[in-house]
């Protein structure tokens, strides 16, 4: 990106501070002050629930070399752009930028409840196999992160490879008419921000929404999830992938999980990935797919797979202290990840221990999922460990169906159930999980495993 600094204050119909540098070229847009190093930087002065940006803003233009975009005219001083809104200037200066600059550059955008991130580190190493492609980091993925994202990219990519995410309603269609896919892929649907959006159904709709800004393309699916596996309207060509299914465009058989990774094949041709858990056949599934519909060969999609190290996955496997193999699956949870975490710790030969924790932004559905999760549980590990509040329904689901081995410890008992975690876990699987404000990756440093 490469604005003039007027231009691009004229193009978010701002209003210009003192001594506003009239000719320094932006070339970097960032809401994180520690990000803004150099010259030609745009800092976005974004107000949230715990700090507001507005506070960096001195310090970051007092030099004249880098800008501010502000909306509180309190604030407004040497190289400020002050607009009634930060978030909506953003976004329609990255829909111009989108369609102006970056006109030519195909997108492969990806949304789902679950596997969003690593799904699109999958489809950035395949497409990168062919083509140069520029990613978003991190999970830049909001109508805040992606707009961003849009104005950062390298001018010369072929693709887009995009996370789309969502908190409220309308937020995908926004999205989705901002980076225009040629290819959507979405991982499944789950109950994810059901606290905000209203059920499941209402989910569901919500990201259909990657279709808005398509004009026809393709759309790939997880064909094994039960409301995507039904009849999909959105004026494009759906495809859908499937371990279950084999009348499903592309069909896996032959599964392995072995200490290497997982070996597995797609419509009969042989595919191996680094990391663990069926959940991320499914998911470098989609990637694959999507690659084999934009041009790319077999050859080149498996040997892209292949390449991406064991650690590029949310769920991280490591061998421990105490002849422990730790599972840490900590940046956030949800039903369908929870379940996908304790499918994998079925598969362990040794004594299995499950240390799980609250779910949040579920709704008024949270105790029956958290039951479900407990349920689920019990056929999956040795022993269960509950923490939090919401934790005391997966303890109960356990519970209920036959599980003996199941303690819990309320938020009140954090001391206790460390002493617990660093008591039990000797020569053993041991799971990690949940949401990642229960702050799990602070108790597994403190247990030292």
């Amino acid at each position: 990106m490469k604005y003039n600094s007027l231009e691009f204050a004229l193009a978010v119909s701002g209003v210009c501070g003192s001594a506003f540098d009239k000719n320094k070229i932006i070339t970097k847009v960032s809401s994180d002050s520690r990000n803004i190093t150099g010259e030609g930087n745009l800092f976005v002065a974004l107000r949230g629930d715990r700090f507001d940006g507005h506070s960096f803003v001195g310090e970051i233009t007092k030099d004249g070399n880098n800008f501010a975009l502000i909306e509180d005219p309190a604030f407004s001083g040497e190289n400020t752009i002050l607009v009634p809104d930060v978030r909506a200037a953003l976004y329609s200066l990255a829909v111009k930028h989108r369609t102006e600059a970056l006109g030519d550059k195909k997108c492969v955008a990806i949304t789902g409840s679950v596997g969003k991130t690593s799904t699109k580190e999958y489809a950035n190493a395949v497409f990168s196999s062919k083509y140069k492609v520029y990613k978003s980091p991190g999970n830049q993925n909001s109508y805040t992160g992606l707009p961003m994202v849009m104005l950062n990219c390298e001018d010369n990519s072929d693709y887009l490879v995009l996370e789309l995410g969502m908190n409220t309603a309308g937020e995908i269609s926004k999205l989705s008419n901002l980076v225009k896919p040629d290819l959507g892929i979405i991982t499944n649907i789950g109950w994810s921000h059901s606290e905000y959006l209203g059920g499941r159904d209402k989910i569901f709709e919500e990201k259909l929404d990657i279709t808005v800004g398509m004009n026809g393309g393709i759309l790939v699916v997880n064909g094994d999830d039960d409301m995507l596996s039904g009849k999909i309207e959105r004026g494009c060509k759906v495809v859908r992938c499937s371990v279950e299914n084999k009348k499903s465009d592309f069909y896996c058989t032959d599964i392995v999980q072995d200490s290497e990774g997982l070996r597995f094949k797609i419509n009969g041709k042989d595919l191996f990935i680094r990391q663990a858990g069926v959940h991320n056949v499914k998911n470098s599934m989609l990637a694959y797919a999507a690659g084999v519909l934009s041009g790319i060969s077999h050859e080149e999609a498996a040997d892209a797979l292949s390449s991406i190290p064991a650690k590029e996955c949310r769920m991280k496997v490591r061998q421990g202290k105490n002849q422990c193999n730790v599972i840490e699956d900590c940046y956030n949870a949800a039903p369908e990840s929870m379940k996908a975490a304790l499918d994998y710790l079925k598969t362990q030969s040794n004594k299995r221990i499950a240390v799980l924790g609250d779910m949040l932004e579920l709704g008024d559905t949270s105790e029956k999922l958290h039951k479900e999760v407990g349920s689920y549980a019990a056929d999956c590990c040795d022993e269960l460990v509950c923490f939090g509040e919401l934790g005391s329904y997966i303890a109960s689901g356990a519970l209920e169906s036959g599980m003996k081995n199941v303690k819990f410890f309320p938020f009140s008992k954090r001391e206790e159930f460390v002493a617990e975690i660093k008591e039990i876990a000797y020569d053993c699987t041991i799971l990690f999980k949940a949401s990642n404000r229960m702050r799990f990756p602070e108790i597994i440093k403190t247990i030292q495993l």
